[in-house]
């Protein structure tokens, strides 16, 4: 008798079930399709963002290259290396990203 019941219970739940699975599925689908959309994009903004910085520095150290004695000019010649490792570090976040989204 109470396998009976389960067993109707059942049948009419696994429509609803099933549905409700195939939604949460096809939405986290699309959703790392998005993302894996915008990855391009968010990484070409950073490299071109450090590439600005560094000519921003390139051309600081110009202007203060004959003046030695600034401390800027310490600062500015230090600065490009920072920048890169910050660039490279995001890059690596980036990059792990990449390789979760396609496991």
């Amino acid at each position: 008798m109470i396998l009976k019941q389960f067993l109707g219970l059942s049948h009419k739940l696994r429509p609803t079930v099933i549905s409700s699975r195939m939604e949460k599925r096809k939405a986290l689908l699309t959703e790392n399709a998005d993302q894996k959309k915008r990855l391009p994009d968010n990484l070409q903004k950073k490299l071109d963002e450090t590439f600005l910085n560094m000519q921003l520095y390139e051309k600081a150290l110009k202007l203060f290259e004959h003046d030695q004695s600034t401390s800027f000019y310490h600062k500015a010649i230090q600065a490009p290396g920072r920048v890169i490792s910050v660039s490279i570090s995001q890059l690596k976040d980036k990059r792990d990203e990449i390789i979760k989204l396609l496991q």
